[in-house]
């Protein structure tokens, strides 16, 4: 079997100490994150499963970067004055046959982590879609231990990556070294079902949908 990437579109955090990279493995969106010459995702996919028949195959139609750096008062908070610095990159994708779906995907890189969101823009052939699945992964390099929250019961941890129940909550801490931890959360969800995590496959933690 041969894989066949697309040219990577790459972003980096203000001070350049984290990076990271979206690429099509096979028509498939993929990113993976490093925090200098440290993997901290192993490439890990993007998407969703929709009721609506697709390819799920895409092609890369475009991208930007843009800029973020603002600051704002806290109503309740450790800190009154928090900044909001990071780059951002938006790629632009489109199904590659099917009805030809097009959905962005927002990656912003700050100093201390990354965020990304999906947007499906208005298009005349998917204004009424079902999603059945989230596919985003988050991949890692090798099996770490976990903590995460537990709802009102104490909190699990720690624990081998590889040894999940069904699902946990979010957020979720992984010790990758003794100074690098990740922490896996939700945010700003607007009109969008919360997730859980789930084991996929090997070192591997899938989204999973609660509604």
């Amino acid at each position: 079997y041969h894989a066949v990437y697309s040219q990577p579109y790459n972003l980096q955090s203000p001070d350049g100490k984290l990076n990271l990279s979206f690429i099509l493995n096979n028509d498939v969106p993929t990113y993976t994150v490093k925090s200098r010459t440290r993997i901290v995702l192993a490439q890990s996919r993007l998407g969703f499963r929709f009721a609506q028949k697709q390819t799920g195959k895409y092609r890369a139609t475009d991208h930007k970067y843009s800029e973020i750096n603002e600051s704002y008062k806290t109503i309740w908070w450790k800190n009154k004055h928090v900044e909001n610095h990071a780059n951002e990159m938006t790629v632009f994708l489109e199904e590659i046959a099917g009805r030809g779906l097009k959905i962005n995907i927002i990656f912003r890189a700050y100093n201390d982590g990354i965020a990304f969101r999906y947007e499906i823009p208005d298009q005349s052939s998917f204004k009424d879609f079902e999603i059945l699945d989230d596919l985003t992964e988050f991949s890692f390099d090798d099996d770490y231990l976990w903590w995460s929250a537990n709802g009102e019961r104490d909190n699990l941890g720690p624990v081998s990556l590889n040894i999940l129940p069904e699902s946990v909550y979010a957020p979720m801490v992984l010790e990758l070294s003794n100074h690098l931890y990740v922490g896996l959360h939700e945010a700003a969800i607007y009109d969008f079902a919360n997730f859980k995590f789930k084991k996929s496959r090997m070192n591997t933690l899938q989204c999973d949908l609660q509604g």
